[in-house]
């Protein structure tokens, strides 16, 4: 729990940032554009709606409804994981993977599409499904793609070590982008495992 002076201070320094001037239209392309800032006031707009000081929720709402603050309506619907990370209970991942999918589909450059299908393959990685091999192959930027095959494959198998998958494990060690040391590293431990046929 914080001391009440130091949350008192992330408040005030939080809307003392948030609520400078925003930039003219068309003058500011960098990360603490107006779609940036949106999003962080989403991300907010809760922590301060919930303090016990009520004036920092009205600022900040009032703040996102400034003229100029609208953002385009991909962003206005955007509900990534890390906006309402410990402020709304976790989607099933399931559910974030069809909404970040209804992203792709809508999505206007090759760029942006490949930096959806990025999320959803580190999504799938965290419970080791092996779709995300299949989200990898959709990336169109060949070095990204590359970059993101020799990220994934080893976190299959190693998530497949650890939760004693040797069938998954071996399917790594077999058709995975692995160095000779992972998968050296990752038969020698399949050899320590039970089957899971036996």
């Amino acid at each position: 729990m914080f001391r009440p002076e130091l949350r008192l201070a992330f408040f005030q320094t939080g809307a003392g940032i948030l609520l400078r001037p925003l930039p003219a239209p068309g003058t500011d392309t960098n990360a603490s554009g107006v779609e940036p800032r949106y999003l962080v006031l989403k991300r907010l707009l809760p922590l301060f709606e919930q303090s016990r000081s009520g004036r920092y929720g009205r600022v900040t709402s009032w703040s996102m409804e400034r003229p100029g603050l609208d953002g385009s309506e991909d962003t206005r619907k955007r509900e990534d994981e890390w906006i309402t990370k410990g402020v709304k209970p976790d989607k099933p991942t399931t559910d974030q993977e069809q909404a970040l999918l209804d992203r792709v589909d809508r999505a206007k450059t090759s760029a942006e599409r490949d930096s959806l299908h990025i999320q959803i393959i580190y999504l799938l990685l965290r419970r080791g499904d092996m779709r995300a091999r299949d989200y990898v192959g959709k990336i169109d930027d060949s070095e990204m793609r590359k970059g993101m095959q020799a990220y994934a494959d080893p976190s299959l198998a190693t998530y497949s070590v650890d939760k004693k998958l040797t069938d998954q494990a071996l399917e790594m060690a077999s058709k995975g982008e692995l160095t000779h040391l992972q998968r050296a590293w990752v038969l020698t431990q399949c050899a320590k495992l039970p089957g899971e046929d036996r």
